[in-house]
């Protein structure tokens, strides 16, 4: 069976030299930390939508390593009304620069989840079916009727 180990993030000074050992000339963070663990969990796109040469640096960090990056979907498409459509396509665009090392999208769904929502989100996942996702709820979000409603495939 195959287990998937990630830390939030690769980061956190704390961690290089506990977890991986600190990075010399020429090695990055990521690089290191994807010799330990299989995937990551990448919070950071939650709140900023990395650039396309950032994106491609990272995916050049694990290139051929089986390393995975589960990103989760930026605020504006999982926690606005109306996400852009320019919007979607700058976050797939990015991810796309990964060279084959994504994993599951996750999304982080808000407390406030209603029928609207659930909609619009089924639109998403319909609009980009080639990407796989995970959605999840935090413990402000339950009990739920739409959430409810959702899982029970009503």
């Amino acid at each position: 069976m195959l287990y998937n180990l990630c830390l939030p993030a690769w980061g956190f000074p704390g961690w290089t030299g506990q977890f991986f050992p600190k990075p010399v000339a020429g090695q990055s963070t990521l690089s290191l930390y994807s010799r330990v663990f299989n995937t990551v969990e990448g919070n950071t796109t939650f709140y900023r939508v990395p650039d396309l040469e950032t994106a491609a640096r990272w995916g050049s960090a694990v290139r051929g390593s089986g390393f995975r990056f589960s990103f989760k979907l930026h605020r504006s498409i999982t926690h606005e009304a109306r996400p852009s459509a320019q919007d979607l396509r700058n976050f797939f665009l990015a991810m796309e620069q990964m060279h084959g090392s994504l994993g599951p999208f996750l999304v982080q769904c808000s407390a406030r989840l209603g029928p609207d929502d659930i909609s619009r989100l089924e639109k998403i996942f319909a609009a980009y079916s080639s990407f796989v996702m995970n959605s999840f709820f935090n413990s402000q979000s339950l009990p739920n009727p739409c959430l409810s409603a959702m899982v029970q495939g009503e």
